[in-house]
């Protein structure tokens, strides 16, 4: 499985000042690796294990001593590869920031989570939204607890009976009813405690839960910070359904209806503003919904109320379909300073990357500010890239002359800022960028 998945070919370079990317040995070109591409070649070549600058160094040379490149002689169809090279070699622009390795499958980012998900793919039993185990602020050990829960391990009952054996495990029977054998799926959805629990949620969050499939409710919401806030609560239910039956199977304490209630009203809460989706608890206990959108109205009013004439939010979106086809889109919109809608686009774009589609977004937004009556106006432009953010602050002091320069005066001069905004608070231009991907075309439009 690692072979086959977790190889050279998901990790590429990203050439910055070439001093860390091998020529020959490294991917940093889109086919494959140059020792692959031309095997004779690197066979016989005398610079094996040279670093890109090194490389395009020696290449200015070489039409006045190409004979010391190689170890023999060329022939005429070898000849022939060394121009492929050489064309390949004369794309190539030399930065002054260090090279970057870049993690393929997901965003550019290696983590331990996109890993694993990586690894197991093609595994039925490991087809888990991975993201909503790893990334919320939630406790670690309620991050085990799901990960086990999605993985059907818990040590119910009827687990451990299969795993070690009735003899010692005991009894298959639920503790608290007394009635069917404690499986997951009873413990979690058919046995009392849970129906207490399921019921009550439901009441509260006005949303009709299937057995089993409370989670997939959350696509019933509209914007993800209900939906990140539905899925806390999910979780948290889950969570002390699991220590309510701890609590009576170890100490023999069974915990009454409104006491399991008020645990997960509390445990919610406490989760959401961990996360950053509600201020206080003041409407948690009676509207949910109402307190997350409240919040979130909130926090967008507060970002765009700026001394600015223009305020602008721009996302990306990019994923790989398959090994040898990619999917891109980008999306953002503008609003004046009283929160008036004037402009919205959404499209495809090829690209490399997923901060190559951020990239592209925010040059695509310029692009039609520049030409527009609003050049002069003072802009805050909004993106939930750091990398995209840090990148452009750079501009603000030191402009490359290899970047792409069509809106270097407008940044460099112009009343133009950009800053992070959450993820969660940009879900429209993230909508965007995802429809964006899926449109033929690019549209866009003033309003």
């Amino acid at each position: 499985m690692m072979k086959g998945s977790l190889d050279i070919f998901n990790f590429k370079w990203q050439i910055g000042n070439g001093e860390q990317v091998l020529f020959w040995e490294d991917y940093w070109f889109s086919q494959g690796t140059l020792k692959s591409l031309f095997p004779r070649l690197y066979k016989i070549s005398n610079f094996q294990c040279t670093n890109i600058r090194a490389f395009k160094d020696l290449l200015d040379c070489y039409e006045a001593y190409g004979e010391v490149f190689w170890k023999r002689k060329l022939r005429s169809w070898e000849q022939e590869q060394v121009d492929s090279i050489l064309g390949i070699c004369s794309n190539i622009c030399l930065k002054r920031c260090i090279d970057k390795l870049i993690w393929l499958p997901v965003d550019g980012s290696y983590t331990a989570a996109n890993s694993y998900e990586f690894l197991a793919k093609g595994s039925d039993d490991t087809k888990v939204e991975w993201n909503f185990i790893w990334k919320y602020r939630i406790p670690p050990k309620v991050q085990i607890f799901l990960w086990k829960f999605f993985k059907k391990i818990l040590p119910t009952s009827s687990f451990l009976a299969d795993r070690i054996g009735p003899r010692f495990a005991g009894s298959r029977v639920c503790k608290w009813c007394n009635r069917d054998e404690e499986t997951q799926m009873h413990l979690f959805w058919k046995c009392e405690v849970a129906q207490w629990a399921w019921n009550f949620v439901s009441t509260w969050w006005k949303i009709k839960i299937k057995s089993g499939d409370a989670g997939k409710s959350s696509l019933n919401f509209k914007g993800p910070s209900t939906r990140m806030a539905w899925e806390i609560t999910w979780s948290a239910t889950l969570w002390t359904i699991w220590l309510c039956r701890n609590q009576m199977l170890f100490q023999q304490v069974r915990i009454k209806q409104n006491e399991l209630q008020f645990l997960i009203t509390q445990r919610s809460q406490l989760w959401c503003q961990a996360a950053k989706l509600i201020d206080d608890g003041i409407l948690w206990k009676s509207n949910p919904i109402g307190m997350v959108l409240s919040s979130s109205k909130s926090k967008l009013n507060l970002l765009s109320n700026v001394n600015a004439g223009l305020i602008g939010f721009i996302d990306g979106s990019w994923k790989i379909l398959n090994e040898n086809k990619t999917q891109g889109g980008i999306g953002g919109y503008l609003k004046d300073s009283k929160g008036n809608l004037i402009f919205v686009f959404s499209g495809p774009v090829d690209a490399s990357s997923a901060f190559d589609c951020e990239y592209q977004a925010m040059c695509f937004l310029l692009s039609k500010i520049v030409v527009s009556h609003w050049r002069g106006k003072p802009c805050v432009i909004y993106s939930d890239s750091v990398e995209l953010v840090q990148e452009v602050q750079k501009w603000k002091f030191s402009f490359e002359k290899n970047e792409d320069e069509r809106f270097k005066e407008f940044i460099i001069h112009s009343k133009l800022e950009f800053k992070k905004v959450d993820r969660v608070l940009n879900w429209e231009a993230d909508n965007l960028a995802r429809k964006g991907a899926a449109r033929r075309k690019m549209h866009c439009s003033w309003c």
